[in-house]
């Protein structure tokens, strides 16, 4: 989606011709593949350490440093491995930090990017900034 916002903003012209089925296609196929590939690799990875401590994550979302910390084996490898192929979702410390700072990182993570798109892309409708606009002047005025 956000290639096909790039050649629709930079490229106008060539819109059809860059972004024709078979691009589309492609593009939808190396998401799905990689998706797929990207998430074989974790569970071969979880099946593969042993765990002896207690079943139970104390998050939302049953993430792959929240595994690490079950696992009675050293993780170190299997933290750099997931870091390496996960650089951008689980850029923060090691598995052993605080789980009250991984359950809030993950719900800001989770919940403020799908919150904030909607108004981020009103914000680029006129019509919206000019309600917006008229709305703030006249709480404004009104209060005084």
């Amino acid at each position: 989606m956000a290639y096909d916002r790039y050649v629709a903003i930079c490229q106008p012209l060539h819109y059809e011709r860059v972004m024709n089925r078979r691009a589309c296609v492609q593009m939808a196929a190396s998401a799905w593949i990689t998706s797929i590939v990207y998430s074989a690799l974790h569970t071969g990875n979880t099946f593969r350490l042993p765990f002896c401590q207690s079943n139970v994550i104390n998050q939302f979302f049953c993430e792959i440093p929240q595994l690490l910390k079950l696992t009675c084996s050293d993780s170190y490898l299997s933290e750099v491995w997931a870091l390496a192929f996960a650089i951008f979702a689980y850029q923060k410390p090691t598995s052993s930090s605080a789980s009250g700072l991984d359950l809030v990182v993950g719900v800001l993570y989770s919940l403020v990017p799908p919150v904030m798109n909607p108004i981020i892309y009103s914000m680029r409708n006129k019509e919206i900034k000019a309600a917006l606009k008229k709305l703030i002047v006249w709480r404004l005025f009104t209060k005084s």
